[in-house]
Order: C-alpha cells, then sequence, then structure tokens
C-alpha cells in the first residue's frame, strides 16, 4: 500500500453519522483504490445501503452529508445465497471482470447501449466498485399510467433486446443440436417432482402440449449469458440511453436462457398480477412480450425454444413467489396465493397455446 492510499485511510472517509464495521471497511477500500484526482472531498454514504437476497449495494459519494449525490456504487455479492429460479452470485472477482469486459464490447455504441464504467476491484472486502447511474429501471415504467401511454415502457424494453442481441455476441458465435422433445420431458418431470411438492402443478393443457412436442434435433445458437437478465437489470439513463447492470457473464447457454428470465421477471409485476383479469393489462404485459421478441428475433411470436425455456422460468419463479409469500406474509397466504397462482396459471395457459402453434 502507497503512502498516499494509507492516507486516504483517515483523511478522505468521512465518517459522519453511525456507520458500522463493514460500511467504515467499505469506504476506506475505496479510498484506497480511487487516484486522488477522481474525489473532490471526503468519501461518504449517499443513501441507505441496499441489501439484496444476492449482494449488499452501498451508494457512495463526496461533499456534506445531505447534499451528497452518489458517485460510486461498490456492490458485495453474497456467493452463498442461492433461489430457486437462479444460480448462485458470480464472485466479486468475477462480475468486475466481465463488467470489464463488457464496457469495451459495448464502447462502440458511444453510450446508447452501455454498462457501468468499472472503477476498482476491492478484494479486500470482496467487493468491486463502478459508477453510479441515475435513471430509471424498466420496473419503475410499468404502471397504471402505462395502461394509458406505452410508448416509454416498449422503447426501454426494445433497448433492453438490443443489449442483450449485443452483449450475446462477446463471443464467437457457436452453435450445438438440441431436442425440444428432451426439454419437454425435463418440464413434464419438474412438474411431477417438483411443483407437486409445494402443492402446485402444471396447467393440464400445458402437460399435455409438452407430451405432444415432438422429438427432432434443432440447430440453436451458444452464447455467453447475462446470468440474470430481469427487467431491474435495465437501467434508461436521463439522457435515454439503456444500461445493463449484474451481467455475470460467467456460464454459456443458449440466449433463450437470458430471454425468458426477462419475460418472467416483466410479466411478475404487481400491475400485471393484480390486473390480470382485466384485458387491457395483458394487452399491455403481450405488447412489451412481442417488443422484447421483435428487437431480438426480428418478429414477434417467439421460438418454440423459448416458449420451452419461459415454461422452465415461469415454474422456478412461481415457486419463488409460493416460498416468499408464506415465509414473509403468512397472514395473506389464502388471498395472495389465489392471486398469484391465477396468474402464473395464467401465463402457462398463454405458453401452452403458443407451444401448440409452434409444433
Amino acid at each position: 500500500m502507497t503512502a498516499e492510499a494509507r492516507g486516504r485511510d483517515a483523511s478522505d472517509v468521512a465518517l459522519v453519522g453511525r456507520f458500522d464495521a463493514d460500511e467504515a471497511a467499505m469506504l476506506a477500500a475505496l479510498a484506497r483504490a480511487l487516484p486522488a484526482d477522481a474525489r473532490a472531498g471526503r468519501l461518504g454514504l449517499a443513501r441507505r445501503p441496499q441489501r439484496h437476497s444476492r449482494s449488499l449495494i452501498y451508494f457512495v459519494g463526496t461533499g456534506r452529508l445531505g447534499r451528497r449525490r452518489a458517485k460510486w456504487v461498490v456492490k458485495r455479492p453474497d456467493v452463498s445465497s442461492s433461489q430457486q429460479d437462479l444460480s448462485a452470485p458470480a464472485s466479486a472477482e468475477t462480475e468486475f471482470a466481465s463488467l470489464v469486459r463488457l464496457a469495451q464490447h459495448f464502447s462502440p455504441f458511444e453510450g446508447r447501449l452501455r454498462v457501468p464504467r468499472p472503477v476498482a476491484l476491492l478484494p479486500e472486502i470482496g467487493a468491486f466498485a463502478m459508477e453510479a447511474i441515475h435513471g430509471r429501471d424498466i420496473p419503475a415504467l410499468v404502471h397504471a399510467g402505462t395502461l394509458v401511454n406505452t410508448r416509454r415502457l416498449l422503447a426501454a424494453v426494445g433497448q433492453a433486446a438490443e443489449f442483450l442481441k449485443h452483449l450475446h455476441r462477446i463471443d464467437p458465435r457457436s452453435e450445438c443440436l438440441v431436442d425440444p422433445r428432451a426439454k419437454a420431458d425435463a418440464l413434464l418431470e419438474y412438474g411431477d417432482l417438483v411443483l407437486a411438492r409445494y402443492d402446485l402443478a402444471l396447467p393440464d393443457e400445458l402437460a399435455q402440449t409438452l407430451r405432444a412436442v415432438p422429438a427432432r434435433g434443432v440447430r440453436a445458437r451458444i452464447c455467453r449469458l447475462h446470468g440474470d437478465f430481469a427487467p431491474v437489470n435495465i437501467l434508461i439513463d436521463s439522457e435515454g440511453n439503456a444500461v445493463g447492470i449484474d451481467a455475470a457473464l460467467d456460464r454459456v447457454g443458449l440466449p433463450e436462457h437470458d430471454l425468458a428470465r426477462f419475460l418472467v421477471m416483466l410479466g411478475s409485476e404487481r400491475l400485471f398480477i393484480a390486473g390480470e383479469r382485466l384485458a387491457s393489462v395483458r394487452a399491455v404485459r403481450r405488447r412489451a412480450e412481442a417488443t422484447l421478441c421483435r428487437a431480438y428475433y426480428g418478429e414477434a411470436d417467439p421460438p418454440l425454444l423459448l416458449e420451452l425455456h419461459l415454461v422452465d422460468g415461469l415454474c422456478r419463479r412461481w415457486i419463488r413467489r409460493h416460498v416468499t409469500r408464506l415465509e414473509n406474509r403468512p397472514s395473506l397466504r389464502g388471498a395472495r396465493r389465489r392471486m398469484v397462482d391465477a396468474h402464473f396459471r395464467r401465463l402457462l395457459d398463454e405458453s401452452a397455446e403458443r407451444i401448440r402453434r409452434a409444433i
């Protein structure tokens, strides 16, 4: 450690207010990592940290408390966390390396599509720092007003698809042979062995449709995956640019893994669950789904492989919502279960209809 870095430990960390040991260690690590010309003032938290199921996020800025605007985000992944609908989080080292690679990959877009600027790996605290992005994520665009004006939501979904399409080109193109029948059989088995454990089941129409999927070899693309391509991980900044966050790039697979994740999480937004009986609400959701497919594939109808991955993602998300609901709000389990279960069954029924058309 340089003398300058040691000096920043004490003088450049603004411990104003109540800080726990982890927050103080984070601020000290960031102070050591930042070059002197990157700061104009002492470091401090710009807002309350966010603790998620998979990570802890700090927002750091300079200046006086109360007027401090976030300049950097420090992310500390919790690699020990697990949930039904996602693989384990990538380490800070892996995600920071991916961020560096993606920043270069998206540089030709000159900001229109991009990732946060990588700042520093902070190995002593199992974290990394990046540029703070000020904007709105896609879920913030899903609200009652969207039923009247869908322009901003659909534009953002189209940008998300364009972002993902370019991310999937980060490695040279490769292909493999996939049998949709095998995927359909795996879904039927998942319904029998896993959904049943939670007193859930595939809708009868969907189960019959999956049994009818023919066995045949299909050429499919293999690519580097985002890993958690949810709507919340696409931010639209003040200039209308799309900024993708939380890409791990630690797995390869079919692009439909990422696309299905986006569709599952979009369809799980509160507006779409609470209003699933209203034709106007369903119409907005379906337009958003079609926009994603059209922007990524060039056509609005999702291919069979996407539908099969969508069913997989919906089942896993259904379990996730089921478990979380019973753990967090057991007093509401009756009413909420009926609403959420009806919504997921409708989504699965819609997938069954599209699969029938595709086969």
